[in-house]
């Protein structure tokens, strides 16, 4: 959270890893605790405007549609949108179930709603012009859901306007939704449970499988975007953050992400 202004070495033309990198080493972060992707876009100078360095980097971010987080063994890690891309649905896979065929879970959050639906994105970079998306389709289902991003330091209206069309596309749709996942660790004979609380992290791929009273059965494939950990002296819990990928686009040879005229193609 520290406060700049001017990034030196921010200079014009930098990928986003680039950048994202420039930015850390304007705060002196170590270079040893840093696992930063070099970035599949460009991005234009730094504004030197004053805000927060988690800002800045945020901003390049979504300049990229990747992932900026400090892990949780402390690195400060930034995934391009290829390797977002690539982790949707990717091995290892965890599985949970509730009928005995993966591991057991405590229980689980269903949403069926709209507060995740995106319609209609605009965006615009620094000196540019708003490049827009929108789906009739979706806003015709689920009404207007607007998402507009200013003073972004992408490099060209064109990449502006992938960026408005993936984050649409991703977006758009909606269905019944696994928004997290508990588990009781310890319940007896559990490790393949404890394991999974120690091993999962953010973007791990997780199966949920959930079996209802009357035999119909709702599967998910998901990716893990937060961790909660709840420690008495009589409980020892875990709840796992889920969500669908951040990103979408096209894999081959992916049944849920390589569908034809199914799957979002990226850029």
């Amino acid at each position: 959270m520290s406060s700049i202004s001017t990034i030196t070495g921010g200079t014009a033309g930098q990928t986003t890893g680039q950048r994202i990198n420039t930015i850390l080493d304007n705060l002196s972060f170590p270079t040893s605790l840093r696992n930063i992707d070099t970035g599949d876009n460009l991005v234009q100078a730094d504004p030197g405007t004053q805000r927060t360095a988690l800002n800045a980097m945020k901003n390049v971010e979504y300049a990229e549609q990747g992932a900026f987080f400090i892990e949780s063994n402390g690195y400060a890690t930034f995934k391009s949108r290829t390797n977002v891309t690539k982790t949707n649905g990717a091995a290892p896979i965890t599985y949970f179930s509730n009928d005995g065929t993966a591991i057991v879970y405590a229980g689980v959050t269903f949403a069926h709603d709209d507060k995740l639906v995106v319609n209609q994105v605009s965006t615009t970079n620094i000196g540019g012009t708003a490049q827009t998306y929108s789906d009739a389709a979706s806003i015709a289902k689920y009404f207007p859901h607007t998402v507009q991003q200013t003073n972004v330091v992408g490099y060209s209206d064109a990449d502006a306007l992938n960026v408005s069309r993936i984050y649409g596309a991703t977006r758009k749709d909606t269905t019944i939704r696994i928004d997290q996942i508990s588990l009781d660790l310890t319940t007896p004979n559990y490790s393949a449970g404890v394991l999974a609380a120690l091993t999962l992290d953010y973007f791990s791929t997780v199966n949920i499988k959930n079996v209802q009273s009357n035999g119909s059965t709702i599967v998910k494939t998901l990716q893990v975007m937060g961790s909660n950990y709840k420690i008495t002296p009589n409980t020892f819990d875990i709840s796992f953050t889920t969500s669908e990928p951040i990103v979408d686009g096209f894999i081959l040879d992916s049944t849920l992400y390589g569908v034809l005229d199914t799957s979002t193609l990226g850029w």
